[in-house]
């Protein structure tokens, strides 16, 4: 009988890897602990008195920009930073200052 090329015990080890970097793209990235389970930051971050949303997007937005585009006019999250309001909060509608 010859020998048989049995693969078989790799898939456990694989999907585990699969498994692993799926979850760690959920949890990169400084947008993460802003952000709550739909993807949407929680209520109050915007008005925060804290200034959780000047804080974050300081010092250039860059960690803005991976949901509201490159050019902060809405990207996938389809929100921009633009806006003279949103949802009754007063937003920058000459665009963000930093």
């Amino acid at each position: 009988m010859g020998k048989k090329n049995n693969v078989r015990f790799l898939w456990p080890i694989l999907f585990g890897i699969l498994v692993a970097v799926g979850f760690g793209g959920c949890s990169s990235g400084p947008s993460s602990s802003s952000l709550d389970v739909q993807g949407n930051h929680p209520a109050g971050w915007v008005t925060s008195t804290g200034g959780t949303h000047a804080a974050f997007a300081l010092p250039d937005g860059s960690a803005c920009t991976e949901c509201h585009g490159d050019d902060l006019t809405g990207g996938i999250a389809n929100v921009s930073c633009f806006l003279a309001s949103r949802n009754g909060v007063e937003c920058h509608a000459n665009g963000p200052t930093f």
